[in-house]
């Protein structure tokens, strides 16, 4: 009987346990969509091609793994959009400065 009981208490609170999902990363959901939208705005396509392109990867993997209630791998794949966003907006910005005459790096 006091088996029983053991064993029906640890199936409860590995259920109750499994059941979790997390926290949903709105926040990085906003964050990557925002650094997305400022380096498309900041010509990054044509600048920096490739760090927007994984960007975009990786954002479109997100909202994917958001929709099928991931969390926590959605998490990080917002936040390797943001990044790679966050590069593409930085070097398009700067090579537009150079390209305009301005400062030699």
């Amino acid at each position: 009987m006091r088996e029983q009981k053991f064993i029906s208490y640890v199936v409860l609170i590995v259920m109750l346990f499994g059941c979790t999902t997390g926290e949903k990363p709105v926040e990085q959901y906003i964050l990557a969509k925002t650094a997305y939208d400022a380096a498309a705005g900041a010509d990054a396509s044509k600048y920096a091609a490739r760090l927007l392109y994984r960007s975009e990867k990786h954002y479109k993997r997100g909202e994917a793994l958001f929709k099928d209630r991931y969390y926590q791998e959605a998490d990080q794949e917002f936040k390797m959009a943001q990044k790679y966003a966050e590069r593409a907006e930085t070097i398009s910005r700067l090579k537009q400065f150079q390209a305009a005459g301005g400062g030699n790096y």
